[in-house]
């Protein structure tokens, strides 16, 4: 049994519904359960009514009352990426510290609070097209699992992908689960590793799984294809498959970061952040999953009566 874990609130309700029907659709039956952790009574409300094995609706507030720890985050200092995000989007930045901190205190929780046997971490803006054997396949019997960027290296966000963590409840599996925990739960004043990995939120400290727990964690890459709008044009496409250096490899998922409905269109980024030009426009391969995203993600809307909310 894989168990997955993903996060958000009514605001991102639409994205984590969509994924979870896209799990619906690619994962054999009974081979997972997703654990939906809801930031608000909204989002708690509409996936508790889905009666279904596979999706289990978790209300912020049971993590919370079950570690004083994770209450204790909401009190910490944010670091001055969060303030910068908090003062670009209006938001208080002790709320964006804390839900950059919660990838991390999931997926401690599910293996060292509840012990599942495995913990696979979501964003809830991917969406799958493969079964996640293939994301096993290469994970093979290491405690830990985690994707590169896939493009040139940037200091500001890291080598690796905050997207899909994988974690094994065996001894490494549970110490690195831990490790990524505290260095979100501590102040960045305590935090030795903070000013040059805790850059970009819980993201930057992936650098050091590999350089701390050794060979104990699985790069995912040689054999999986993944895609975001950030490394869409590092790819090349052939035979309906990614070639990624050199190799074609099957899609396992995508990553739709910034994705936005627009009335009866799209956008892909918010601002045209993305540096290397619009991922839509760059194949036709990418730009039929983002016509497929936005095709799903409408009828998700529509079969979860979200348009009426």
């Amino acid at each position: 049994m894989r168990n997955l874990v993903t996060i958000s609130d009514k605001a991102y309700l639409e994205k984590g519904l969509t994924l979870y029907d896209s799990l619906e659709n690619t994962q054999k039956p009974g081979s997972f359960v997703l654990h939906y952790i809801c930031l608000d009574d909204d989002t708690y409300e509409k996936v508790s009514s889905i009666d279904k094995n596979s999706i289990k609706a978790i209300h912020i507030s049971e993590l919370e009352n079950d570690n004083f720890e994770l209450r204790n985050i909401r009190n910490i200092s944010p670091s001055r990426e969060a303030i910068s995000n908090g003062q670009a989007q209006n938001r208080d930045p002790r709320h964006i510290q804390f839900c950059w901190a919660l990838a991390s205190y999931s997926c401690y929780y599910f293996i060292n609070r509840v012990g599942l046997e495995n913990i696979y971490y979501l964003d809830a803006d991917l969406f799958f097209y493969k079964d996640l054997q293939l994301f096993d396949d290469e994970l093979g019997d290491r405690s830990v699992g985690i994707v590169r960027h896939r493009i040139d290296y940037l200091a500001s966000s890291g080598e690796f992908n905050v997207g899909i963590v994988y974690f094994r409840n065996d001894e490494k599996g549970r110490r690195c689960s831990d490790w990524w925990k505290r260095q979100l739960a501590s102040n960045p004043e305590d935090n030795p590793y903070h000013a040059w990995y805790g850059q970009c939120g819980d993201q930057k400290y992936l650098e050091l799984f590999p350089l701390i727990f050794g060979d104990s964690v699985a790069i995912v890459d040689d054999s999986v294809g993944h895609l975001a709008p950030w490394n869409a044009t590092f790819h090349d496409y052939s035979d309906d498959k990614v070639v990624w250096n050199g190799k074609k490899q099957e899609l396992l998922y995508f990553h739709f970061a910034h994705f936005k409905i627009n009335g009866d269109s799209y956008r892909t980024s918010y601002n045209n952040e993305w540096i290397w030009g619009a991922p839509e426009d760059f194949h036709g391969f990418v730009k039929n999953k983002y016509d497929n995203y936005y095709t799903s993600t409408i009828k998700s809307r529509k079969n979860y009566g979200l348009n009426d909310e």
